[in-house]
């Protein structure tokens, strides 16, 4: 029988971190288990920064306007780990600035699953747009 005792919860803030906590918290449930969340931040919105050509001049503005995006998600990720996974006794919330994918990996080694939240979910992921046009098949909803 599968046994998922060290669950790794990871939250991009936005509208994915509800769902992979919840979906962690069940897991724990079920196995007895304990949950380990991570607040993974990402930015720029989208490559944003990369994409565009742009002056000096407009660049701390749009760096400004992502910090702004990036504490605005990695407050929503706390708050979704504090109604859903704190409760889970042994439950662990990892939120540094300087969070990296590298974290992920190391987080994850330590861990018997990881749980994602669902591509699709975040606006700002434009994964499933690209896919959509690449394939001419529609957007998931």
């Amino acid at each position: 029988m599968l046994r998922f005792k060290s669950i790794l919860a990871v939250s991009e803030g936005g509208p994915d971190a509800a769902m992979s906590f919840k979906l962690a918290v069940r897991l724990a449930g079920s196995f007895d288990g304990t949950v380990d969340a991570l607040h993974l931040p990402v930015g720029p919105a989208g490559g944003m920064v990369g994409g565009l050509a742009m002056s000096g001049e407009a660049m701390p503005l749009v760096m400004d306007l992502d910090e702004e995006r990036l504490t605005a998600r990695a407050k929503e990720s706390e708050r979704a780990y504090n109604e859903i996974v704190k409760p889970v006794k042994g439950a662990t919330y990892t939120a540094a600035q300087t969070a990296t994918l590298d974290t992920l990996v190391a987080m994850g080694r330590c861990s018997d699953i990881v749980v994602l939240g669902r591509p699709g979910a975040d606006p700002e992921n434009v994964a499933p747009a690209t896919v959509a046009r690449s394939t001419s098949a529609p957007a998931p909803s």
